[in-house]
């Protein structure tokens, strides 16, 4: 749990996960916490590092509120199998699901335009990624997105460009 002194101008905790003042950034939920489902509050528009390491979540519920995942958000969350990533997020910040080691499938939705370096990698479960956004830039590294992942997206978009530079197994969304 982290506490935060009421006198704070910068922090607040809620139910021991530190905030930023006006709880708009997600900082920290803390490593030592053993509940396995955590719902972030409606006020969160975008989440720092906030899960790395948290290895007794399973579940993450993101309200329509959050816009970005930066840089390591859930790095290291071995134990996170399931997220829904809104339409409300536009970008996936570098490692931000680095080492999720039981994460089986996500579904990057339409409105994210950006997926940052080594998002995804190792990622050992994933089987399944589906990016809906046919133009959504994704970075031009092998290590972005984990190699065990039949990659979802449609014909001629960019989720198809890496897999086939990359030689993924690809899916086109329309046949799927």
């Amino acid at each position: 749990s982290i506490k935060v002194d009421t006198n704070n101008k910068n922090y607040v905790s809620e139910d021991g996960v530190l905030f930023d003042k006006d709880k708009s950034i997600l900082i920290q939920y803390p490593t030592g916490k053993t509940t396995e489902e955590y719902t972030i509050p409606d006020s969160v528009t975008s989440i720092g590092e906030a899960f790395a390491y948290c290895d007794s979540l399973n579940s993450i519920t993101i309200p329509d509120s959050v816009t970005s995942f930066e840089i390591d958000a859930f790095y290291a969350c071995r134990n996170l199998t399931t997220i829904t990533i809104p339409n409300s997020v536009t970008s996936i910040g570098n490692e931000a699901f680095r080492a999720c080691l039981n994460l089986p499938a996500i579904t990057i939705p339409e409105s994210v335009t950006n997926i940052g370096s080594y998002a995804f990698v190792y990622c050992d479960s994933l089987t399944s990624i589906t990016i809906e956004n046919p133009e959504c830039e994704i970075y031009d590294s092998e290590g972005t997105i984990s190699d065990t992942a039949t990659i979802y997206g449609y014909e001629g978009s960019t989720a198809q460009t890496y897999a086939e530079k990359y030689n993924r197994k690809f899916e086109n969304l329309v046949d799927a």
